[in-house]
């Protein structure tokens, strides 16, 4: 359970800097 919230967590903060840096 602890990894499957680490890859999330992971895969939303680089969603959410890809999308910072295109703005």
């Amino acid at each position: 359970m602890i990894a499957v919230m680490l890859l999330i967590s992971g895969a939303a903060m680089w969603m959410w800097a890809n999308w910072k840096r295109g703005k």
